[in-house]
């Protein structure tokens, strides 16, 4: 956490040098897979160790439910402008005595700004009351609180674009109100008596029952006390997640799930206005990770685009005759805006299928057409979508019963059994190709003549399935062979992109590409979603890599042709939508048949600066513009043709590409002589 004290995360792995801005990376891929490696073989873990059949482009990732354990997580927010018609986006806790602030209290967490647009962090009630309260930051600049009259804690730019900071609201017992930032006590404090009481948002202010100006940014660990001021003078930010100590109220922004740690556990509800993306669970936090990602640890997902023709599948067998007693589950991160989302079936019209429900999600259904048809559909949940959820569907004898997040969710549904159906079994769509999956699904497991779980509820897993008696599938769907060690993003890997040993600059294997349309395709930000994310502030960009020839090529491309890097002959070159092409490096400085270190970076004062095997170019840009990821996809090996395509591009290798939100170099540079790290200590 750039400008605080790091935090630390036990977790498995390999052990690599460590990072400290390794929270600042939001993509890491060493491309070290098998040789030809791709993302979209699948390997069944049952002892049946069933052949699976990919249909289109199901990629895996490595952002799945344990990509961090709980506390270790953020919330992504989009931001917004009251009166526009941006999107207006936020959490809440519904009105209670606890948020009744009526005394000390203490309200803190950790904010990471896209933008220095006016935005709000959190709100007490509803503002139009002035007793109410609310802070944000005004033009970049002011950090200021409203109750009774606004109070200006700053005006000196106290949070940085692109850096993590530990922010602290707090009231004594003489009244007094002070807001400390990354430890520090600003300069300005208040005398307030007046009682903030209400609803608590997260992610923005609340005025006159709507939403305005949402944060543009990650917000983690919020908690609030009441009753307790924990902080009287400078100290140092926290360093490990926080926890629910006494007086904790609400603490959230810290899991896979929307949830409150505290002992309250308040409902958290998501809500927008003006259309978009709502609020999402996201694995870009403040907590550095003291391992490198595993696997076997930290497990992963598949993203499913939800085009009907894009499906998982094994053929028929005895196996899938379940029975009237078996259990089907899967962890499902599913899309914000689909009616019906088809997890596992087999053939929908007369077998069976399991699926996730609402728009948005907000259920899950099953439904058997072997004789007399049976629905049966779990209660309604506050929401699913955006965020991690474990879902069961047990049957017993015949009776069977919806689990969602380790609560049996519903009644029961009776005289459900499974025969020989004749079908392929399908994951993420119908055998019709209807009703696709749209989102992220990870862990699917299915145990024949086990009820798994039983009662009200169960402990969900905290680690990935494993195959216990009966099972005859498990996709843990850990298999890719080209992934993000920042455990954040999922790639695509086009036309014939692979891995190969045959180059690499570091450990096994490096990314091919033939020049012939081959490309990376990365969906930056939340795995699941498609346009959060943008290049904002300063930021570094950098790679390996060898070209096979100096024909006209890019090594990636930032979005719709917004910002992109790569050769032209003997010319090193960038492109800005602002600023056109950028001939870097003239004179030929990049070979073929050569490893050489590439960089873009863009500093504080918005300068955009190429090194060449750590050599700064003469010629620079200046860019102050938010580099827009259409449709949130980043190419790596070509430009921008659609969202399925690439143009001009890279034929030969890259290896270590790495994506950091700061300015990694601000001068001459001798490159890394091994793999970047892939932990933060």
């Amino acid at each position: 956490m750039s400008g605080a004290t790091k935090i630390l995360m036990g977790s498995g792995g390999v052990d690599l040098p460590s990072d400290d801005e390794f929270d600042n990376v939001s993509f890491l891929s060493h491309f070290d897979g098998s040789n030809n490696g791709t993302n979209i073989v699948y390997d069944d873990g049952s002892d049946s160790n069933h052949t699976i059949t990919t249909a289109g482009n199901v990629s895996q990732g490595s952002f799945g439910p344990f990509a961090r354990v709980d506390g270790e997580w953020s919330n992504h927010f989009g931001g917004g402008t009251r009166g526009s018609s941006h999107l207006q986006t936020a959490i809440q806790a519904a009105s209670s005595s606890d948020f009744t602030l009526d005394g000390e209290y203490t309200i803190e967490f950790f904010v990471r700004l896209n933008s220095t647009a006016n935005q709000y962090f959190f709100a007490i009630g509803d503002v139009i009351n002035a007793n109410d309260m609310e802070l944000g930051l005004l033009s970049g600049t002011t950090l200021r609180l409203y109750q009774g009259g606004y109070k200006v804690f700053s005006t000196g730019s106290p949070l940085t674009v692109g850096v993590w900071h530990h922010v602290a609201v707090t009231r004594n017992g003489s009244d007094l109100v002070t807001c400390w930032v990354d430890g520090t006590a600003l300069g300005a404090t208040f005398t307030v008596t007046a009682d903030a009481d209400g609803t608590a948002t997260v992610g923005a202010s609340l005025y006159n029952g709507a939403f305005q100006d949402s944060c543009l940014g990650y917000i983690s660990n919020f908690r609030i006390l009441k009753g307790t001021c924990l902080y009287t003078g400078n100290f140092t930010a926290p360093t490990a997640p926080l926890t629910a100590i006494t007086n904790t109220k609400l603490l959230t922004c810290q899991s896979n799930q929307f949830k409150d740690n505290s002992a309250s556990a308040h409902v958290i509800t998501k809500n927008t206005t003006g259309g978009g993306l709502t609020p999402s669970i996201s694995a870009f936090t403040p907590i550095l990770t003291s391992k490198g990602y595993d696997t076997a640890v930290n497990g992963a997902s598949a993203f499913f685009p939800g085009t009907g023709s894009e499906y998982l599948s094994a053929a028929d067998s005895a196996d899938w005759n379940l029975g009237d007693t078996f259990t089907i589950e899967a962890w499902v991160n599913p899309h914000q805006n689909e009616a019906l989302n088809t997890v596992i079936e087999q053939n929908g019209s007369s077998g069976f299928y399991y699926s996730v429900a609402g728009n948005p999600p907000t259920s899950m259904q099953f439904y058997q057409g072997i004789g007399s048809a049976v629905t049966s559909n779990s209660a309604t949940v506050t929401q699913m979508n955006e965020q991690w959820n474990h879902v069961a569907f047990v049957v017993s004898g015949g009776t069977g019963y919806h689990y969602i997040n380790g609560v049996r969710s519903g009644s029961s549904a009776s005289g459900i059994s499974i025969g020989d159906i004749s079908a392929a079994l399908q994951i993420g769509s119908t055998g019709s190709s209807t009703n696709p999956y749209k989102g992220l699904i990870s862990d699917v497991r299915i145990v024949k003549g086990t009820a798994v779980y039983s009662g009200t509820t169960y402990t969900v897993p905290t680690a990935p399935l494993a195959a216990i008696t009966n099972t005859k599938l498990l996709l843990n769907t850990a298999d890719a062979q080209v992934f993000d060690s920042a455990a954040q993003n999922t790639m695509l890997l086009l036309g014939n992109a692979d891995s190969s040993t045959t180059q690499k600059k570091f450990g096994t294997a490096s990314l091919a590409l033939d020049g012939t349309g081959d490309a990376a395709q990365v969906r930056l930000g939340d795995a699941s979603r498609y346009n959060v994310s943008s290049l904002e502030g300063p930021f570094t960009i950098e790679c390996w890599a060898r070209a096979d020839d100096t024909g006209t090529a890019f090594l990636w491309c930032a979005g719709q042709y917004t910002i992109e890097l790569g050769i032209s002959g003997s010319t090193f070159r960038g492109y800005t939508a602002a600023t056109s092409y950028i001939n870097f490096f003239t004179g030929g400085e990049f070979t073929v048949d050569t490893w050489h270190h590439v960089a873009l970076v863009r500093d504080t004062s918005n300068v955009i600066k190429c090194y060449l095997d750590g050599t700064a170019s003469s010629t620079t840009a200046t860019n102050a513009a938010a580099f827009a990821l259409t449709e949130g996809i980043f190419y790596i090996g070509g430009e921008w043709s659609s969202a399925t395509a690439v143009a001009t591009p890279w034929d030969g290798y890259i290896d270590e590409f790495r994506i950091s939100n700061f300015a990694r170099y601000t001068s001459n540079f001798t490159p890394s002589t091994e793999a970047f790290p892939d932990k933060g200590q």
